[in-house]
């Protein structure tokens, strides 16, 4: 993704959903889009100030809310319990390594639709269902590799 690019992008999306470009939202989205990971915000405002952004905590925790809010980021609890944010709006789940906690995004195998069923005798009725949220748990290929499994520092 090259600046301009970006910056079009994050500017059609910020108008298109009744927003203001402002410096600290342009930074934040873009820094985000071009990370592709699924980040704290505490890993968000650490990451923009390494990039000489000049954000201040506060206001990165603000617009994250406000961008959740308005449907720009995805807000979901991480395997750690912490908030985090994904940028890809597009209809995904989450692999989570059970060892070092990395998520990757992932699609059904299945087009079957998934809808949820009763346990133990318990109604769904008056139920209405807005969006689901799978997440797959097992071993990433780096916590698989041998020296990694003795204990041993694997670069990242």
């Amino acid at each position: 993704m090259g600046g301009t690019d970006d910056t079009w992008h994050v500017a059609g999306a910020l108008r298109a959903s009744g927003l203001r470009l402002t410096g600290a939202r342009r930074a934040l989205l873009t820094y985000l889009a071009r990370r592709r990971q699924h980040l704290t915000a505490g890993e968000i405002a650490d990451g923009l100030r390494r990039a000489g952004a000049r954000v201040g905590v506060a206001t990165v925790y603000q617009n994250l809310q406000t961008l959740s809010d308005r449907g720009l980021l995805r807000r979901f609890a991480g395997p750690d319990g912490l908030m985090r944010y994904d940028v890809n709006l597009s209809t995904h789940h989450h692999l989570v390594c059970e060892r070092c906690g990395r998520i990757a995004d992932v699609g059904l195998a299945s087009r079957a639709p998934i809808r949820p069923a009763p346990v133990g005798g318990g109604s769904l009725r008056g139920w209405a269902v807005r969006r689901h949220q799978v997440e797959f748990l097992g071993i990433c290929p780096v916590c698989q590799r041998p020296a990694h499994r003795l204990g041993r520092d694997v670069q990242r």
